[in-house]
Parts: structure tokens; C-alpha cells; sequence
């Protein structure tokens, strides 16, 4: 009976394919042959591009959804706003849990049309949830800190994360 090789194991220049067992002869099993679909799972990333709007902001929308018994894991965040946001003290990014654990903060002073935010931009600040796990099974959330904002439209958020 051959050996199921994979793609490393396999001596140069041979015609074996990629995990592919090759007999030569008579085979006698008595076992259970199985199969498995992967998953996603902690090494997947994933990649969100969510908008909230200003009165979504001064509510607080979800942005990531929560998975019972999962952590999310911020890997990266950049932002875009439209508008020229005001009177609020500033925009969180943080998880749901009662004390939130919080990704990102944007001043109110990032906050302005047309500006690109990333986590080392001027009037940003990185919490402990960036690139850390957050709350098990709490979703991730955007919300004013301060009074509510007003003037500016929306903010569109790229968000790359694992759930683990």
C-alpha cells in the first residue's frame, strides 16, 4: 500500500497528485473513510466595509456581529468620513460587553470631511481591543462618547478581524 504524500512531501518530478492515495493492488479496509470541510477559523481573516450614518453613530450601530462562545480579534481598522462631525467629544469603536473593551477612538478633531483614518493618524487613539481578542461573544460596535454629534454625514469603516 502507498503512502498518501501532500503537496511537500512529494519527491520532485513525479506525476503523484496532491493528496491522492495510489494502490497497487487489493485493498481490505474495515474502517470508516471520512471527509472534512474546513471551517472558518481563527487563521481566516475576514474583511467588513460597513457605513454608519451620523444618527447610527449617536445610537450606536453594530458593526460586527457576535458568535456565542468567540472572541473577535481586530487585526486592522481604517476609516473615511463624510461630513464635518461637531460637538461630540468622540467616536469609539469597542466591543458590547457592559464595560466595553475598546478598538479605536477617533477625537472629534480626525473628524473631518474627506479625512482617511488609520490607527497611527493624528487624533487616534488605539485602545486595548486593537489587534487583541475582545469580549467572548460580544459583537463589535460603533458610539459616540459625549453629547451627540452633529453635522458630519457618515463615517465608512473597513474592518479586517478573526472571530477565535
Amino acid at each position: 500500500m502507498a503512502n498518501v504524500k501532500n503537496y511537500f512531501q512529494q519527491p520532485r518530478g513525479t506525476n503523484e497528485t496532491d493528496n491522492v492515495a495510489q494502490f497497487g493492488g487489493t485493498v481490505h479496509f474495515t474502517g470508516t473513510v471520512t471527509s472534512t470541510v474546513p471551517t472558518q477559523s481563527s487563521v481566516t481573516p475576514n474583511a467588513q466595509i460597513v457605513t454608519a450614518t451620523l444618527a447610527e453613530i449617536n445610537a450606536g450601530k453594530e458593526l460586527i456581529p457576535a458568535i456565542t462562545g468567540k472572541k473577535i480579534r481586530i487585526l486592522d481598522i481604517d476609516a473615511k468620513v463624510s461630513g464635518n462631525f461637531a460637538t461630540g467629544t468622540s467616536v469609539e469603536v469597542e466591543d458590547s460587553n457592559g464595560t466595553p473593551v475598546v478598538a479605536l477612538q477617533y477625537a472629534v478633531a480626525a473628524l473631518t470631511d474627506g479625512a482617511f483614518l488609520e490607527a497611527d493618524t493624528a487624533n487616534v487613539t488605539i485602545g486595548a481591543g486593537y489587534m487583541a481578542d475582545l469580549t467572548i461573544s460580544k459583537s463589535l460596535r460603533i458610539e459616540k462618547t459625549g453629547s451627540d454629534f452633529t453635522g458630519g454625514t457618515s463615517i465608512t469603516l473597513m474592518i479586517s478581524y478573526q472571530y477565535v
